[in-house]
């Protein structure tokens, strides 16, 4: 139990709501890992919710969450899948409140060559509701997709030290950019 929500994280309290949040973890056999989470929480500002939905109910936030990993022999694959919706008090009634959903997920694996060196890929997609456009009633998206595609490969120089290079490509459904390509390259050193 803590303050604020999974967006909105705080310190300190500022809409006297709590968020309660829950992860369980099965290992069904060898290798595997599944992972089931939940949480639910106020995120709006009691200030501002007072302003804008006077007399409704709060505004919260609610994820839940799937994860897995699997790994035998040189290979380990992961993935993630999360679906997040916030409550969205309309100002004129209750009839006019939305939720805004968001879903995301990755997956990724990595296979090693060697002891030293090994290469990696990954997929991420993000997506969003459609709400009602005032003006014409159209449906529409409250935010562009995103996809971003990944693959590099690293080598271990020495236990502490790991030297990456990937090539990263995104790709939006809206906006000003609506693809990019980078290339990155890192050296990690850990003590």
């Amino acid at each position: 139990m803590t303050n604020g929500s999974l967006s909105a994280p705080r310190v300190g309290d500022n809409n006297d709501g709590k968020q309660v949040a829950a992860r369980v973890r099965l290992q069904p056999l060898f290798g595997l890992v599944i992972g089931l989470s939940g949480a639910r929480g106020a995120w709006l500002d009691r200030k501002i919710e007072r302003l804008v939905a006077p007399g409704q109910s709060r505004a919260r936030q609610r994820a839940a969450g799937l994860d897995a990993e699997y790994s035998r022999g040189h290979w380990i694959v992961r993935g993630e899948a999360i679906r997040s919706a916030w409550d969205m008090p309309g100002a004129e009634s209750a009839a006019a409140a939305m939720a805004l959903v968001a879903t995301a997920g990755w997956i990724e694996g990595r296979y090693r060559l060697t002891p030293r060196l090994y290469v990696a890929g990954r997929a991420d997609h993000l997506t969003f509701s459609r709400i009602r456009d005032p003006a014409d009633g159209a449906a529409v998206r409250w935010e562009a997709p995103v996809t971003r595609l990944e693959a590099g490969g690293g080598w271990y120089v020495q236990r502490n030290v790991i030297a990456r290079l990937s090539v990263q490509r995104n790709a939006r459904d809206g906006g000003r950019v609506r693809e990019r390509t980078f290339v990155a390259g890192q050296v990690l050193f850990w003590f």
